[in-house]
């Protein structure tokens, strides 16, 4: 997994519990490797979570949820900074943003756009605006209430890390 923003390349293998972490960059050495992360299983899969979502007040530059057989196990890489719970800009370059830069149509016709880039700085943020829970149906089709048993808080975070 590559992140073509900070130029950090995450290696692992399939059945492989080894994480690598390399800085990318354009002159020599070309490769220098970060972190190692030996995890406790075997990996069954691995995707990294969009930049939206990192925690940059504690520098965390990017984050990869690793799956394995049984669970699926967060893996955060952070910079170590003195100062800790403010922004660094100059860890977090402006990214690719949410809204598309063309439509399907657009795109079919063959032309190129480039998508708008946002900060990630969280004073720059939109503010979330909160669900209607008045909206929301009291039943899920299958009959199950929309609140399961040990449940809500990991719903609430999830929640947060889609927004």
């Amino acid at each position: 997994m590559f992140d073509a923003d900070t130029g950090l390349l995450v290696v692992s293998g399939m059945g492989d519990p080894i994480f690598d972490c390399f800085e990318v960059t354009a002159s020599e050495p070309y490769l220098s490797q970060v972190s190692h992360f030996l995890a406790a299983t075997p990996t069954r899969g691995a995707c990294a979570v969009p930049k939206m979502a990192m925690d940059t007040l504690s520098c965390e530059v990017m984050r990869v949820f690793q799956l394995t057989d049984s669970c699926i196990v967060p893996i955060s890489y952070q910079v170590p900074r003195k100062s800790s719970q403010e922004f660094h800009a100059d860890l977090y370059p402006d990214t690719v943003g949410r809204t598309p830069a063309q439509s399907a149509q657009e795109w079919w016709k063959g032309e190129n756009a480039q998508v708008d880039k946002v900060s990630l700085n969280p004073d720059k943020q939109p503010k979330a605006k909160a669900a209607n829970p008045t909206a929301l149906p009291k039943k899920l089709p299958s009959g199950r209430s929309k609140e399961v048993r040990g449940c809500g808080k990991r719903r609430k975070y999830l929640n947060l890390c889609l927004l």
